[in-house]
């Protein structure tokens, strides 16, 4: 029986393609799995604890992040980027023609990290949000807002 090219659950973010160079990218699109309720329940993740213990925890997060960041976004509006010296960025959306980027971080206080630098730069972003699991929201440097995860349907009034 041959497999689907997109399994019920999963999404493919493109590679973002920006300027001459391909040096700058990765070759391969990212492949996020959605839908973690369905993966939690497979593999016997009952309780909240049981998720938070589990080595998948971080890449759950990030996961429902990202399908939060495309609901709100369209799927033709996200990519995922990287460097080859291995700066990344989670997903870049356009929204009424500015580029804003997210980055997924699994902590109450996420710090600017030298690959936001990168991507603010290289993508010449409008806004970075870095989503957190906390409950406020907070300037962590010039066009960069961390928020949390209750925010992303709202946080695009902030870059436009």
């Amino acid at each position: 029986r041959p497999v689907p090219p997109h399994p019920v659950g999963s999404h493919l973010i493109p590679l973002h393609r920006r300027g001459p160079g391909p040096e700058l990218l990765r070759t391969t699109p990212r492949f996020i799995t959605l839908r973690f309720s369905l993966l939690h329940a497979l593999l016997g993740l009952e309780h909240l604890r049981d998720v938070e213990s589990h080595p998948c925890y971080d890449a759950s997060w990030e996961g429902t992040c990202v399908e939060e960041i495309v609901a709100v976004h369209g799927e033709r509006n996200c990519w995922f980027w990287a460097t080859h010296g291995g700066a990344e960025l989670d997903v870049l959306a356009l929204h009424r023609g500015a580029r804003i980027g997210y980055e997924c971080k699994l902590t109450d206080s996420p710090r600017l990290t030298k690959c936001m630098h990168v991507a603010l730069n290289d993508l010449d972003l409008d806004h970075l949000f870095v989503v957190h699991p906390g409950e406020r929201q907070f300037p962590l440097a010039e066009q960069v807002t961390a928020i949390p995860l209750s925010d992303i349907a709202t946080a695009t009034s902030l870059a436009c």
